[in-house]
């Protein structure tokens, strides 16, 4: 390790090799930072702000891994689910499947007219109070 470390000026910055070096000294050694840092004429400051991005970098990689584990497990529960509902359908005969059409056919029905009951309220209450009510399209700019 010596031999990638040499006298630097105080003002000189370390080079990735050293850097990772001097961490490995601090992280495999009984010295305090002080210590190596009077050794490899280092401000101990910049050993420390090492260390903790470091420590913030290791940090950022567990939870991004741990939302993306989280993120997957709710993508197979979806996709269980799913097929969970198909598998209800399957043991269904051929009336009650057309029973289910019929129901779900009345329902898109009954959606569609409440649709057009609120878009008639809209309409009534921005011609009487003579705002608009309904978002406009596009961003707005200033």
């Amino acid at each position: 390790m010596d031999n990638i470390i040499r006298k630097r000026r105080p003002y000189e910055r370390c080079e990735a090799s050293v850097r990772e070096a001097i961490l490995h000294e601090i992280s495999t050694s009984n010295l305090s930072i002080k210590a190596i840092s009077d050794k490899y004429f280092i401000n101990p400051r910049n050993v420390r702000t090492w260390l903790y991005r470091i420590r913030k970098s290791q940090e950022k990689s567990v939870s991004l891994s741990s939302e993306r584990h989280e993120m997957e497990n709710q993508a197979i529960s979806v996709v269980e689910s799913m097929a969970n509902k198909e598998d209800g359908l399957k043991g269904l005969t051929e009336a009650q499947l057309r029973n289910k059409v019929l129901e779900l056919e009345k329902s898109l029905a009954y959606e569609k007219l409440r649709t057009e009951a609120l878009d008639m309220m809209i309409d009534i209450a921005e011609k009487q109070e003579g705002i608009s009510i309904r978002k406009k399209s596009g961003a707005k700019r200033s």
